[in-house]
């Protein structure tokens, strides 16, 4: 995957919950030991970033474009919470409230 975006981006990879930051212009790849039958990622675009969901059973490893692994917490802004992901307020007028909508 890239971020093809102005600002740092978030790879989530779950159910593990480590984050992983990319810089504008750079590329991750998610490795797997998969069958090519299988289903190893789940992928999820969101206002948080993305969320790859490796499937049950397997384990990931995330790697960046010079071929390195890198580990949860890479290239993690200062100050930024990921014990409280979901409520950051550190970039562009996020809120530190949930915002809900009425359906």
């Amino acid at each position: 995957m890239s971020n093809e975006t102005d600002s740092l981006l978030c790879v989530w990879v779950e159910p593990w919950g480590t984050d992983h930051w990319m810089r504008p212009g750079e590329v991750f790849t998610v490795a797997t030991a998969a069958d090519a039958e299988e289903s190893p990622f789940n992928v999820v675009v969101h206002d948080q970033g993305i969320s790859v969901w490796v499937n049950a059973g397997f384990d990931a490893e995330v790697i960046d474009q010079e071929g390195r692994p890198a580990a949860c917490g890479h290239q993690r802004p200062d100050g930024f919470d990921a014990d409280s992901r979901w409520l950051t307020a550190w970039e562009k007028g996020r809120t530190t409230e949930l915002e809900t909508k009425e359906v």
